[in-house]
């Protein structure tokens, strides 16, 4: 039995071939696709309810995702302890730094209640405060369950279990989507619309019913006798160990996305039409995040494996493969943003409407081209990233992404869009010569580690 179990462990052999990869991936690209489309749905039934409803709460979450990615970033570094672990056959030892970031999760709620109930009139653009301070409350102050959502699920990635949290984000999608409708719109002579409060209620009970579910199956009885899940004890040197590696990669994703969420502040100065074109763009890139956010945690976690088990030939292999499938992917992906763009557009109720200009339906199109490009390079960069992270490099990418992120999108956008009025789909030409740059750095840096890791092997 032992060793049946042990072979369905075994993930290196995942590395060469981008099928392989992609079994394991696409519940990982399921759960990302419900998990996003939890977002995108709420962006989707706001806008049918009103256009200032739905940018109001895209210029409130852009301060909300600062601090949730910042810590989830954080928390999902146990998936590269934990994979090490499963990649050594130590299966006892997986759950340590799982337990060690939910104990983490949790304590961050003190951050998140205090930013919820004190920084909203500062963080939401005053002109979305209406709606938007409502929706940013709800939202930030029960934040920390992003978090604890990627410690938890840290475990079932690090051992293939993938199943599990597809099951659970399924079930939270449903009842959002359900409670979505119910509460933005309201019932009649039983509830009132709630719009875009409404909207942050139903994603808050969504990622509690999910919470709830991935951890009766962590502490299920089986991953209890096999890998010791019910051993919570506080761990301070596995907890330091995770924040070490974790924290520069928290920081260079606070880092980035301050950055955007100051360029989300900046073009809601602009008006309704730039925020109505970047609105759009964005909701397809969060619709898109499913596939880099399965690629990338899957990389992450073969790679990890792979250096556990001190196989560290099949690292190039595991890059061309993840690349390959990632190609093949964006080229599905090409159907709403290229050859069907009416079909999503449609969804925002944006076509036929009078009071849309024409030239704001040309640039939301001119937009979505370019979500789709950006796509395509930030795909490579986060594949070629997670083998960094996997190799506990972190540093580097941290620093480089800070820069990055301010001198060659937030400064651009803000020279060329915010201050001389260009045209609104700049907002996403731009990025796409950010996201080359750091594809171009972190290449040359993993370049040099394999470099290093094959003189090693040569002198030994």
């Amino acid at each position: 039995m032992k060793n049946i179990n042990n072979n369905k462990l075994d993930m290196t052999h995942y590395s060469g071939s981008s099928w392989k990869i992609f079994k394991i991936a696409a519940p990982l690209m399921l759960t990302e696709l419900s998990t996003s489309s939890m977002m995108v749905l709420d962006r989707l039934i706001l806008s049918n309810y009103s256009y200032h409803s739905m940018n109001s709460a895209i210029s409130a979450s852009a301060s909300i995702v600062v601090c949730q990615y910042g810590f989830l970033s954080l928390t999902t570094i146990a998936t590269v302890f934990a994979g090490n672990n499963n990649g050594a056959k130590k299966f006892h030892k997986i759950p340590e730094p799982v337990w060690q970031m939910i104990w983490f999760a949790i304590s961050s709620s003190i951050l998140f209640i205090i930013l919820g109930n004190f920084a909203g009139e500062m963080l939401v653009n005053p002109n979305f405060h209406d709606e938007g301070l409502d929706y940013y409350r709800t939202l930030m102050s029960f934040g920390f369950l992003i978090s604890l959502i990627g410690a938890i699920s840290s475990f079932f990635i690090a051992t293939g279990k993938i199943k599990i949290i597809t099951y659970s984000v399924i079930c939270a999608n449903l009842i959002n989507l359900l409670l979505d409708i119910i509460l933005v719109f309201g019932v009649p002579d039983i509830i009132k619309p709630m719009g875009t409060k409404g909207a942050a209620i139903a994603t808050v009970v969504g990622q509690m019913l999910q919470v709830l579910f991935l951890f009766v199956a962590f502490l299920s009885k089986n991953n209890k006798k096999f890998y010791k899940t019910s051993h919570f004890k506080i761990q301070f040197s596995v907890l330091l160990d995770c924040i070490r590696i974790g924290l520069p990669t928290a920081i260079s994703h606070l880092i980035e996305f301050t950055s955007w969420a100051f360029v989300i502040y900046m073009i809601g100065n602009l008006g309704d039409d730039y925020m109505l074109v970047f609105s759009v763009g964005s909701t397809l890139f969060y619709l898109y995040i499913f596939a880099l956010d399965g690629m990338q945690k899957t990389t992450t976690s073969i790679a990890a494996n792979i250096l556990g088990s001190n196989k560290h030939f099949l690292i190039k292999k595991l890059i061309f493969s993840s690349i390959k499938m990632h190609l093949i992917i964006a080229i599905i992906l090409m159907l709403p943003s290229i050859i069907f763009p009416n079909f999503f557009i449609k969804a925002f109720s944006l076509i036929h409407k009078e009071e849309i200009d024409i030239s704001i339906l040309q640039s939301t199109y001119i937009c979505l081209i370019f979500v789709w490009i950006y796509f395509i390079i930030d795909g490579i960069t986060w594949i070629i990233a997670s083998i960094l992270t996997a190799f506990k490099d972190t540093l580097f990418p941290m620093i480089f992404n800070g820069i990055a992120s301010w001198l060659i999108a937030v400064l651009p956008i803000y020279i060329f869009v915010v201050k001389n009025k260009g045209a609104p789909e700049l907002i996403q030409i731009i990025p796409c010569f950010y996201t080359l740059a750091l594809a171009i750095a972190y290449g040359i840096r993993l370049n040099r580690r394999m470099q290093k890791i094959t003189i090693t092997n040569t002198m030994n």
